[in-house]
């Protein structure tokens, strides 16, 4: 599982590959992050992340990605958005 950790890493496809390794026939990889505009000013993140993006990245080490997505608000003014991705092991 990660939630909102993947867009703070230099390699995310890296981590991703080593995580795969790791797991049994079967398993899934669940990924949640930000998948919106409202975070591109965020110096903390070194990716930034659209629904496509995503799935191509998931899609690299797993099969079936299924995804969902989910509003929330980060202040007053900004609405948010994330995205939650299942990937089985392949």
């Amino acid at each position: 599982m990660s939630f909102h950790v993947v867009e703070h890493l230099i390699d995310p496809k890296g981590l991703f590959n080593s995580l795969v390794k790791m797991l049994n026939p079967g398993g899934y990889i669940l990924l949640h992050v930000p998948v919106n505009d409202s975070e591109y000013d965020n110096m903390d993140h070194f990716h930034f992340f659209s629904d496509e993006s995503c799935r191509r990245l998931m899609e690299t080490v797993t099969k079936d990605v299924r995804s969902d997505f989910v509003q929330y608000s980060v202040s007053a003014t900004v609405q948010a958005s994330a995205g939650t991705y299942v990937g089985e092991k392949r």
